[in-house]
């Protein structure tokens, strides 16, 4: 953990961090790095009621069936006027992309308010968040962590906010930026969370819109330049009567000689948004050649245990049920078997990395692994007296696909294309959502389908006769920002 000081968010409903502290708590998981850079209400003014969100993807949590803690920190600019927030975990809105709320407003899956302690000036708290009994989630679809801040026409004078952590650059000792990451000799730009195409310098885009923001009137935005809400979220056991789930985190790994040019040197490797999607060989000729990993946190329970990390290409449509937890990696794909990785032995808190050296860079591995659309990565974790094993949770790398062609589609506007049979058809689906690949017949007639989940890959056998593919979504892009996108080859 990097240890800020305090930092104004050039951004709309901006203002100065005090808190930051991170949890260590095990098994669990994150999907930023774990730093903290800002406090924020996204583009909620302060005049209004809003939702801040932070996403909980397939690709890096299926498998995942039961969510024992939370951990996120809140401000409050002053804090003698204490002030209330909803904390709440809410699926997905198959329909929007955005949690279910308020555009379908179920119950949601936990619902807390809480009431920010009394004090004096500028204050925040970390939150540890313990339902009386874990809650059941399916381990195949998205989930949102969710806070509802209230309005606060004073803002930024007074309000609550939550704090987050930056998804993009900063260029190291300018006023108002995080300590400086890398040594004296290298004055490396602050890069931290960075994922695969973001620049090094100047405009920034948003690549996995992971932290969007809503009112009651409907969505709003994402917070700009991939930034996140920081979260910690703790599993419980997805098998009965076992210790809780170990995690699997897949990191990004900074080898530059003489120190990380592209991630801070406290956070390096790199299990945020830079793991999400890794840049292997370079992509923008910046220098930046990652190389892969894996991290196991099995928590106490697995303390002198080992951990196997398998790896395929494509993940299952649906968790294959087995009597260690739900396995999303294609055991029937050649590499389940030739690309495992370890064994990881786990120290007295159960945790253990492994890293994958790629070579040199511009080496062909590098370019090889930055087309393969997605590597999917599980964890069989077991425990120092081999008496417990148990299957992590999914993670998946994402990459570009070679030889792809990109979509963008909403529900009125799916993907289609020419196919035909026997042939295979590789889809790498971004989200938000789950997509449908049907198989259609000269008069578009379905003649088989399958589903890719969200922030997966999958390698798919045409059927008999078919003639065209479509790949369609519910996803109906709600207020024009959140078409759901991917690759197909």
């Amino acid at each position: 953990m990097r240890f800020a000081s305090l930092i104004a968010f050039a951004a709309v409903s901006a203002a100065p961090l005090i808190a930051q502290t991170v949890p260590g708590q095990d098994p669990g998981k994150s999907t930023k790095d774990e730093n903290i850079e800002y406090t924020s209400r996204s583009s909620i003014p302060g005049t209004i009621a809003g939702r801040l969100a932070t996403h909980m993807g397939t690709g890096y949590y299926a498998g995942t069936t039961a969510l024992r803690s939370f951990v996120f920190n809140s401000q409050d600019q002053d804090a003698a006027t204490q002030e209330s927030f909803t904390f709440e975990v809410r699926a997905q809105d198959p329909t929007t992309g955005f949690p279910d709320w308020p555009a379908n407003p179920t119950t949601p899956i936990y619902s807390l308010l809480l009431t920010n302690p009394a004090g004096t000036g500028i204050a925040a708290w970390q939150w540890t968040v313990t339902p009386a009994t874990v809650l059941a989630v399916s381990g195949g679809d998205p989930i949102y962590l969710d806070w509802l801040v209230p309005a606060n026409a004073l803002w930024v004078a007074d309000g609550v906010s939550m704090q987050m952590g930056s998804g993009s650059p900063h260029a190291c000792g300018v006023t108002g930026a995080p300590a400086c990451c890398g040594p004296a000799a290298l004055p490396t730009l602050g890069g931290w969370e960075r994922t695969r195409g973001h620049q090094p310098t100047g405009t920034q885009p948003n690549i996995q819109n992971l932290a969007p923001a809503d009112t009651l009137a409907g969505p709003l935005a994402y917070a700009s330049l991939d930034r996140q809400y920081f979260h910690y979220v703790g599993f419980g056991p997805n098998v009965a009567g076992s210790p809780n789930q170990p995690a699997l985190q897949g990191l990004a790994n900074d080898g530059t000689t003489g120190g990380p040019a592209w991630f801070c040197a406290v956070n390096n490797p790199n299990a945020g948004a830079a793991a999400m999607r890794p840049d292997t060989n370079d992509a923008l000729s910046g220098g930046r050649t990652d190389d892969l990993g894996w991290r196991v946190r099995g928590g106490t329970g697995y303390a002198g245990g080992l951990a196997l990390v398998f790896n395929t290409l494509s993940a299952m449509d649906a968790g294959l049920p087995t009597p260690f937890g739900q396995l999303w990696v294609n055991p029937f794909e050649p590499l389940f078997s030739s690309f495992i990785q370890g064994p990881i032995t786990l120290d007295t808190a159960g945790v253990g990395s492994l890293l994958f050296p790629l070579g040199l860079p511009g080496s062909s591995l590098r370019n090889v692994v930055a087309g393969l659309g997605n590597l999917h990565s599980q964890a069989m974790v077991i425990n120092g007296t081999f008496t417990q094993v148990q299957l992590s949770n999914l993670h998946a790398f994402q990459f570009d696909l070679v030889g792809g062609t990109a979509f963008a589609i909403d529900a009125a506007n799916p993907a289609t294309g020419a196919s035909s049979f026997p042939a295979t058809l590789t889809v790498s689906n971004d989200g938000p959502g789950h997509v449908t690949v049907a198989f259609l017949d000269g008069a578009n007639n379905v003649i088989a389908s399958s589903v890719v989940r969200e922030r997966t890959g999958r390698a798919i056998a045409t059927a008999p006769g078919t003639v065209n593919y479509r790949i369609s979504t519910a996803n109906t892009n709600a207020g024009g920002l959140n078409q759901t996108k991917g690759s197909v080859r």
